[in-house]
């Protein structure tokens, strides 16, 4: 009995240790999350919100997507004005102050982008969405060498081969480009693209027995998931056929009067104020860095509390919690 006895002792020892153990764990938990819950649910009420008009918007981007990358920014407001009077016209739901920016932008994303060297005017923000959301490669008028100066920095980790269809090893880069995965800038085309690269524009993509392939000049070669090409053109306006402009999404990266006294002010500046235009540039850089640290944390944090194991029971998952928390806070009070 005395055994027994001792042995429901330890028990009972045990269980209040553990309950005491959750009871801490609970109490960081609660405290550390308290402060999400407006934020979860004005994210949620958000979203519920977006989710009534997605269809319009959808229908929207898609269109611009597809048929408005060729035009200037004063085309393309006037063609939008008259798709979003047919929604209304058709009761087709979408937000009231739609904008391609809002709803396929990523703010991170753009922030970088304008590090990168994208001009901060709305209308080259809509070019680099286009660019990166199109299921075609991109054609892009350049004239100024914008498009090209921007590409250089955002594929730069990836090793960009800027490539000219009159290069002698042209045709050999850019296959072990394709079977490689690294990405492929061809520069300065003229409005008569190489039927070499048909095969290419129209991803004329095989897969057999679990390898992907693509036929160019009568080769075939293995094709690598993360191969991306683009296109950029000297010529104002060019002129493409329409059995070429269909496989390419073309975009009008021409400079813009807003781009270009942002350009000039810029350099104003920086000739003028030097440290202020360099204090400008750190505060942006660390301001998306910041933001880049927070939408990760962010993550963590949800994507422990939908891990679907018991956050009482495990020390380490309340501690990577408060661990992810503290960041949050310390960006947040940064950003402030």
């Amino acid at each position: 009995a005395l055994e027994n006895n001792t042995m429901k002792k330890r028990n009972l020892e045990d269980e209040y240790e553990n309950t005491e153990k959750k009871l801490i764990r609970a109490t960081k938990l609660m405290a550390g999350l308290g402060g999400e819950k407006t934020r979860y649910t004005e994210t949620s009420a958000r979203l519920a919100k977006a989710a009534t008009h997605i269809l319009g918007d959808v229908l929207l981007s898609a269109g611009i997507i597809a048929y408005l990358g060729p035009f200037t920014g004063v085309f393309r407001r006037s063609i939008l004005d008259q798709w979003k009077a047919m929604c209304l016209d058709n009761s087709i739901p979408m937000a009231e102050n739609y904008s391609l920016i809002e709803f396929l932008g990523d703010a991170v994303k753009v922030q970088n982008w304008k590090l990168q060297g994208l001009p901060s005017d709305d209308f080259s923000v809509e070019n680099a969405i286009i660019c990166t959301q199109s299921q075609r490669w991109s054609f892009m008028i350049d004239p100024q060498n914008q498009a090209k100066n921007w590409l250089m920095n955002l594929e730069k980790g990836s090793k960009l081969m800027v490539l000219q269809a009159t290069d002698e090893d042209y045709h050999r880069t850019l296959t072990a480009c394709i079977k490689s995965g690294t990405p492929v800038l061809l520069e300065d085309v003229d409005e008569e693209l190489d039927p070499l690269l048909d095969p290419l524009l129209r991803k004329d993509v095989v897969t057999e027995q679990g390898m992907q392939t693509i036929t160019i000049a009568e080769s075939t070669v293995e094709y690598h998931d993360d191969f991306r090409l683009y296109i950029t053109s000297r010529l104002p306006r060019p002129h493409l056929r329409p059995e070429t402009s269909v496989k390419l999404t073309v975009l009008n990266f021409a400079l813009t009067p807003t781009g270009l006294m942002d350009q000039l002010l810029q350099k104003v500046v920086q000739y003028e104020e030097k440290e202020v235009e360099d204090r400008k540039v750190k505060f942006i850089t660390q301001g998306a860095i910041n933001r880049t640290r927070l939408r990760k944390t962010e993550d963590d944090i949800l994507t422990l509390l939908a891990s679907g194991s018991n956050l009482l029971n495990d020390e380490q998952v309340i501690n990577t919690l408060d661990h992810s928390k503290k960041i949050a806070d310390e960006i947040q009070t940064k950003q402030g």
